[in-house]
């Protein structure tokens, strides 16, 4: 079946698919970093790691600190960025079998594009103002405090691996979206070209579905006219006695007086009761 899909959405299930991969490396790896000739902090969502003269040390990060709580609502949005690629990965795939329109599979598309975006604006944004109210690093008008970018002599400060996934993750979300929105998704088996499929009725049902005056008028049956009573047959001329009986016992049996009946075929009397013949 994934075969027969339109190829712009392949690509668009692709680069869903990789966007989510990329989101997900953001957990892993530092979204900041400042380093100096001894020092250098790495900075992820959930905690900061110190690296001093070749030691390293993670400490998580205070409960009132403002740097903190940037970057754990940017892990927020970067959650939602996630959340947003997975939908237009589904939503790619569901226009491509036909149970999505392609307007609505290129909408769920777009909350992974703007929240992968989201996530590392508002980082650029917050975090020097983050660094001033924590105090940290705040040397001769210069540092982080002052800019999202930037190096002295001294020491460098800037964005790390993380935070530049987050952008690509976006750029990659833009075309799942413009993939889905310009696709031309093969109609299936309920649509065709985007109109619904009516369904023809049976022939046999389709002629009684015409219109009454397409239908000749039905005769009326003329009322069965009354046959005509059977015309009684005459009374059948009794047979001949037989030898030997008077007319009064010429009907009636010899053995049990009973009435006889005269058989056609054998051209003899027969009482019923006796069975036998006269």
């Amino acid at each position: 079946m994934l075969g027969e899909m339109d190829k712009k959405l392949l690509v668009g299930m692709i680069l869903a698919l990789v966007a989510v991969i990329l989101l997900g490396v953001t957990f892993v790896t530092p979204m900041y970093s400042v380093s100096g000739d001894e020092v250098s902090f790495d900075y992820y969502y959930t905690e900061e790691e110190v690296e001093f003269m070749g030691e390293s040390d993670t400490e998580d990060y205070d409960d009132d600190s403002e740097v903190g709580s940037t970057f754990n609502l940017t892990m927020i949005l970067v959650i939602i960025a996630i959340v947003g690629s997975i939908l237009g990965l589904v939503g790619a795939l569901l226009v491509g079998l036909g149970k999505l329109d392609k307007k609505i599979g290129a909408l769920l598309a777009a909350v992974g594009l703007i929240f992968a975006f989201v996530a590392p604006i508002f980082l650029m944004a917050s975090l020097p103002g983050a660094f001033d109210e924590d105090g940290e690093d705040v040397q001769a008008d210069e540092g982080p405090h002052e800019s999202f970018f930037g190096s002295t002599d001294a020491y460098s400060w800037g964005p790390s691996v993380g935070w530049y996934l987050a952008l690509v993750a976006g750029i990659l979300n833009i075309g799942v979206m413009a993939m889905i929105f310009t696709s031309n998704p093969a109609p299936t088996s309920d649509t065709e070209e985007g109109k619904p499929y009516q369904q023809q009725p049976p022939q046999q049902q389709q002629r009684g579905w015409e219109e009454p005056s397409q239908q000749p008028p039905q005769q009326q049956q003329p009322p069965q006219q009354q046959q005509p009573p059977q015309q009684q047959q005459p009374p059948q001329q009794q047979p001949p006695a037989p030898p030997g009986v008077t007319e009064e016992t010429a009907n009636t049996c010899s053995t049990c007086g009973q009435e006889l009946r005269y058989i056609d075929e054998y051209d003899r009397w027969y009482c019923d009761n006796c069975q036998k013949y006269e």
